[in-house]
């Protein structure tokens, strides 16, 4: 049975890549669905992204363009996430055009702001939730809250403002380490319009 990235890939190789085809279809089209159905698409769009990003992929596998140190599952997600983004731009383009015919004021929020509102504040939650609780609660009183260290210090129950203030620097390291690691995901979503 097929089951294992290095297994997907020889079979995508192959002469017979229909069983690995079968095993993504299963690991890959409802996280797919969800993500299309939760920002405005439909089924339809679930099928038309779902298979076009498989054929992308099966195209990289095919040419050995695909690294084998990328996740299969991740990869293939992001050619969704991708396509349904720039189906999304194109859709609301067309929508505003029409609205236009009509003499209607088009919608100040499109379809395509909401999709890169949301990835956004899913990839900060993310990185934050990587930090853990207690640093993630210590930059959010600084940052959102503007509490003093004397304060953070007797709402989070460090000794003194010293503890918080090593905490706080301390934490705020945690998320300059994270952020770099993923530098080249958070400058794509952080800087789209």
């Amino acid at each position: 049975m097929v089951s294992t990235d290095i297994e997907i890939l020889k079979s995508l190789q192959g002469s017979s890549p229909d069983k690995a085809l079968q095993v993504l279809y299963k690991r890959l089209r409802p996280k797919i669905r969800n993500y299309i159905l939760r920002n405005g698409g439909s089924e339809e769009d679930v099928g038309d992204v779902f298979q076009e990003s498989l054929i992308i992929f099966l195209k990289q596998v095919k040419l050995d363009k695909f690294d084998s140190n990328y996740e299969i599952d991740g990869y293939v997600f992001s050619i969704a996430r991708n396509l349904w983004i720039k189906e999304a731009k194109k859709q609301n383009k067309k929508t505003s055009m029409e609205e236009l015919g009509h003499l209607e004021i088009p919608s100040s929020q499109s379809l395509f702001s909401e999709i890169l509102v949301k990835e956004r504040q899913t990839l900060i939650d993310q990185l934050f939730s990587e930090l853990g609780e207690r640093c993630k609660d210590m930059l959010l009183n600084t940052i959102f809250h503007h509490m003093s260290m004397k304060e953070i210090a007797e709402k989070m129950g460090f000794a003194n403002e010293n503890a918080a203030k090593t905490s706080h620097y301390k934490c705020k390291q945690r998320l300059i380490a994270l952020v770099e690691n993923r530098k080249e995901e958070l400058k794509k979503f952080l800087t789209s319009e």
